[in-house]
């Protein structure tokens, strides 16, 4: 069904309904597939709305390059917020701005209509967590100027906007009223849908952090593993990994299932994976495409000038960690055989999984009978020098003192 440009968007009726019925579920979006009312335009954004949801963004590509939304402004607004909350979710925050700064341009003219008022503030609230993330304190208070001056606010957005009010006050240092927001929301988790519950415990977190709040972070990191679909995405994935090595020094293990590789959080966690390992050229590799992004935050020599986060407390670590002195190794070993006894001599708990070993010396994951055979022959062929002894015990390997008496 063709449709006309319409300025005043009173045409959209039905495919704003959708996006309403979108946010209160999956289930009561769908429905609106089957609805001749929509068209085929209204039908892929709809979809593409759905599958953000559920953390799938398979149709970017597809999306910045669809052309049929040129003669439909209302539309093509819809489109650059839909490709601008995706690239705030993966912390692409220049792509994101330059989307959602696109997107609310086009949405402007009909911001007298409640639903495309929604639109209006979605577009505002997350460039506002765009610029965040970009650490563009000026522009974030702008843009949360913005936010607040608008009006007729659904009952979800306000709970929204309550959200980026601890943000405001975290990132400005005013952590007491970001305390009494905090205390205000548990009064509405009964209210909130999942995705703004998960919002709410990342505020949380990134308060706690900031106040060195350690075990109250892991707190709040254990509340997020009940959801499902976060428990898989990357972000939380980086938040565990990296919590889990400031308060206790675990080494970290990127695993291609985890990351989209390039993106803002995979190049921090590789930026502090590589540091904690003493392998300098990988670490600035990845730093300087953080500094190509965001040069003002990412400065040359590993100097972050953002806010306190939990990447600056990992950085800083990771910077002052002390040198441990490589062991004297007289035979001679591959660069895989001395990496692994280096590991092991700098494990925290002075042993290392398994998997974490598989991991480190071929790059993916353990998972066969085969890959534990591997292992052993690796392990094998070290010892077998007769210089170093590497033990297993409950599934960790482990070096023992070369005159040790195998248990």
């Amino acid at each position: 069904m063709k449709r006309k440009s319409n300025s005043s968007h009173h045409g959209y009726k039905t495919f704003l309904e959708a996006i309403e019925a979108s946010h209160l579920g999956s289930m009561k979006g769908k429905k609106f597939l089957k609805d001749n009312r929509l068209s085929f335009q209204e039908k892929k954004l709809l979809t593409c709305f759905l599958q953000v949801r559920e953390n799938d963004f398979s149709f970017m590509g597809d999306l910045l390059s669809d052309n049929n939304f040129e003669s439909h402004p209302f539309l093509k607004g819809v489109k650059h917020l839909i490709l601008g909350f995706v690239h705030v979710y993966k912390a692409e925050a220049q792509l994101a701005e330059k989307h959602l700064e696109k997107a609310a341009e086009l949405l402007q003219e009909g911001a007298s209509e409640r639903f495309v008022q929604r639109m209006l503030f979605k577009s505002h609230s997350n460039l506002f967590y765009a610029y965040v993330n970009q650490k563009k304190f000026k522009e974030m208070g702008r843009q949360f100027k913005k936010v607040s001056n608008l009006t007729d606010l659904s009952d979800e957005d306000k709970i929204s906007f309550k959200l980026m009010e601890i943000c405001q006050n975290s990132m400005t240092g005013e952590y007491s009223k970001a305390e009494e927001h905090i205390k205000e929301m548990e009064s509405l988790l009964p209210a909130m849908t999942d995705i703004q519950i998960i919002s709410y415990l990342i505020e949380k977190f990134d308060f706690f952090v900031k106040l060195d709040f350690l075990e109250n972070a892991q707190n709040v990191l254990k509340e997020m593993k009940k959801y499902r679909t976060f428990r898989l995405s990357a972000c939380f994935q980086y938040m565990d990994k990296l919590l889990k090595f400031v308060k206790g020094g675990d080494r970290i293990y990127i695993y291609d299932k985890d990351f989209v590789e390039h993106d803002d959080l995979y190049l921090m966690i590789k930026v502090i994976c590589k540091l904690d390992e003493a392998d300098f050229h990988e670490a600035s590799f990845s730093w300087a495409k953080l500094a190509a992004k965001a040069p003002q935050t990412y400065l040359p020599e590993f100097q972050y000038k953002g806010d306190k986060c939990l990447f600056s407390i990992a950085l800083e670590k990771s910077l002052n960690k002390k040198e441990i002195q490589p062991v004297i190794l007289q035979k001679s070993y591959s660069d895989l055989e001395r990496k692994l006894i280096q590991s092991l001599l700098e494990a925290p708990n002075a042993q290392i999984k398994k998997e974490e070993i598989y991991q480190l010396i071929y790059g993916k994951e353990l998972s066969s009978k085969d890959d534990l055979f591997a292992l052993a022959a690796f392990i094998y062929r070290i010892n077998k020098k007769e210089e170093v002894l590497i033990k297993s015990k409950k599934g960790s390997y482990f070096m023992a003192l070369r005159d040790q008496k195998t248990a």
